[in-house]
């Protein structure tokens, strides 16, 4: 065994700690380097694992087009009948995680059918390798992708599925499950459901938080925020979405601040509207910037909302 091969786990087991805690720049340090490992030994499992490892980092760092080169790497390398020695190392299986991620980041660029039919495949691979930690990733970020296209009822089957699976397998997944789980059931008009997905998404997040995770905190936050904003809860909502952007400022985590930035505006819309303008402009610059046409419809249909609104009122 030589020495790349001896340090290759050890720099995947520094970028999966450092990622999860939103260290960034540490994780992409380690990511590189093992890439550099992997195209000096042209070992192909290894590009598999750094490409993706690179193409996770640049999605939570908001830059989609270079997160998709990574992940269209990936889906290049990447066949059946690879190598999967290191998925047992790792304990998750690169090409479930790549999927998950190629559909997160193709809603992020605009296309829905590329970002639903990635989920579905990430799921069914891992169902077909039978490696239940892997099928709870791709559950959970198909849960997320779901949230994301404001679909509460495919969230709710998604998050069940995935919060199933960790209580038989004791994964930290069911923390999230509990957040998006939460989320599509404070969507309905049945008082019970809403407490009860309040409930679920206070405990996920605090579950989730207490070990020091903080990867995707910024759209846990959010989550939390667009419910205060639906029960029209103002000042609590936009204490939330204060700590998202502090998030944001802290650990460079930005591709869910546009969001953030949306649902301030939702929340200051009706008593200080011009505030609320000033957010919106600022959200739609920001995913502008990312190259993110997902994020700048979804901001771009509230604001013409906010418009109509406007208009009406003057009228």
């Amino acid at each position: 065994v030589g020495v790349g091969e001896d340090l290759f786990p050890v720099l995947w087991g520094f970028y999966a700690f450092s990622v999860v805690r939103s260290e960034f720049l540490e994780a992409l340090d380690a990511a590189t380097q093992m890439l550099d490992i992997a195209n000096k030994l042209q070992d192909v499992a290894m590009q598999i694992e750094s490409h993706q490892a690179l193409g996770l980092i640049n999605y939570f760092m908001g830059q989609p087009q270079l997160a998709m080169r990574h992940i269209e790497t990936v889906l290049e390398l990447d066949s059946r009948s690879r190598d999967r020695s290191f998925t047992f190392k790792s304990g998750q299986d690169a090409s479930v995680c790549n999927l998950a991620f190629a559909a997160l980041n193709s809603w992020l660029l605009g296309d829905e059918v590329q970002a639903e039919n990635f989920s579905k495949q990430a799921i069914q691979l891992a169902r077909d390798l039978d490696h239940p930690f892997s099928l709870a990733y791709a559950l959970n970020f198909a849960s997320w992708l779901s949230y994301m296209q404001n679909k509460p009822e495919k969230t709710r089957i998604y998050a069940q599925e995935e919060i199933d699976i960790s209580e038989e397998h004791a994964f930290f997944w069911i923390h999230k499950g509990k957040l998006l789980l939460g989320w599509a059931l404070a969507q309905s008009n049945d008082e019970d459901e809403i407490k009860r997905g309040h409930s679920l998404i206070k405990d996920g997040f605090h579950a989730y938080k207490e070990p020091g995770a903080r990867l995707g905190q910024t759209l846990q936050m959010a989550i939390d925020a667009s419910i205060c904003l639906r029960e029209g809860n103002t000042h609590e909502g936009l204490e939330i979405v204060a700590n998202g952007l502090q998030a944001v400022e802290e650990t460079g985590e930005v591709f869910w601040q546009a969001e953030l930035l949306r649902l301030k505006a939702e929340l200051l819309n009706k008593e200080k509207p011009e505030q609320a303008l000033a957010c919106y402009q600022q959200a739609i610059s920001i995913a502008e910037q990312q190259a993110a046409p997902g994020l700048v419809q979804r901001v771009t249909d509230s604001l013409d909302a906010y418009t109509h609104q406007q208009r009406v009122a003057n009228k």
